[in-house]
């Protein structure tokens, strides 16, 4: 159980090594999306009137760039021979 326990820990910290590195990659714009829908106290209603967005589109940008993060990440590991 430990190694598992062990395994996973390193998968987890390479996953999270390879997200703060794809997140690098994306636009300012990007970025200041993601982080006012994850990481604020705001709907996504809310955050879409602040960046003049319609709520729509918003989500739809949300799942492009969801898409685009999972994608780099999943390359970042299998370079790195992880997961």
């Amino acid at each position: 159980l430990a190694e598992e326990a062990k395994d996973e820990e390193e998968l987890s910290e390479a996953r999270l090594t390879a997200l703060r590195s794809c997140m690098s990659n994306l636009s300012d714009r990007q970025r200041q999306i993601l982080q006012r829908c994850y990481a604020g106290a705001a709907t996504i209603t809310e955050t879409a009137a602040s960046l003049g967005r319609d709520r729509g589109a918003l989500y739809k940008q949300l799942a492009r760039l969801r898409e685009k993060l999972l994608n780099c990440i999943r390359t970042r590991l299998a370079q790195e021979g992880v997961g």
